[in-house]
């Protein structure tokens, strides 16, 4: 089952704008995230003199993969969270290995460039919406196919109820992952919405942009 795109970046937005994140205490990540900055942007201009029309701001996009595919692990591939000194063996398979003190850099410019969705040269919108949506192609598209509201973006707010992917095309339907709970007490630093929401939030500070404004904590 094909997903439409559009649609899918205009339910994105929407759920964006409505959405409740359901703790409170959503700076950590973001100051994680702000302290690695620069390494991020010089991926960013990596990716332009490859002919991506990634703006700076699009830092924020690479912070986040970074962060739920490794929890900001410079030792490991942007892609998929396997060693950068040797091949990857999870999808995207058989990167590397990547080698030298930019290491991180060089296999990070290959998940962007060189291996599917190839967001760095394919999307031409990094709007908040815009880099939801590759967000989660990024991590696939099987919650799409079925209408739910990914985890991997919304898990932790009040956008997500059930189903979740466990690796790689292995699918638990209705399961609540205890670790994406809103209910619970002990949803993690690396929670993947407050990834998303945190380093999006500071993005839109930074940029004064009335597009953090609808999005707001409980609790």
């Amino acid at each position: 089952m094909s997903v439409n795109l559009v649609e899918l970046q205009n339910e994105n937005d929407c759920r964006w704008k409505s959405a409740k994140i359901m703790r409170s205490g959503f700076d950590k990540v973001a100051a994680k995230a702000e302290a690695n900055k620069s390494r991020y942007i010089d991926i960013v201009h990596r990716c332009v003199e490859r002919e991506s029309n990634m703006p700076d701001e699009a830092w924020v996009f690479i912070a986040v993969i970074h962060e739920r595919e490794s929890d900001m692990d410079f030792t490991t591939h942007l892609g998929q969270g396997d060693p950068l000194n040797r091949r990857t063996v999870h999808v995207p398979a058989g990167r590397g290995p990547f080698t030298g003190l930019d290491a991180f850099e060089q296999g990070a410019v290959d998940a962007l460039i060189d291996c599917a969705p190839y967001a760095a040269l394919s999307n031409k919108d990094w709007s908040i919406s815009g880099m939801l949506t590759y967000l989660e192609r990024y991590n696939g598209l099987g919650y799409a196919t079925r209408g739910i509201a990914s985890p991997y973006l919304w898990a932790g707010t009040n956008q997500y109820s059930k189903g979740k992917y466990v690796r790689d095309g292995v699918e638990v339907r209705d399961d609540h992952a205890r670790r994406h709970r809103v209910e619970s007490v002990d949803v993690p630093i690396t929670d993947p919405a407050r990834t998303v929401v945190d380093c999006f939030r500071y993005r839109c500070r930074a940029q004064k942009s009335d597009l953090a404004l609808p999005l707001h904590e409980t609790g």
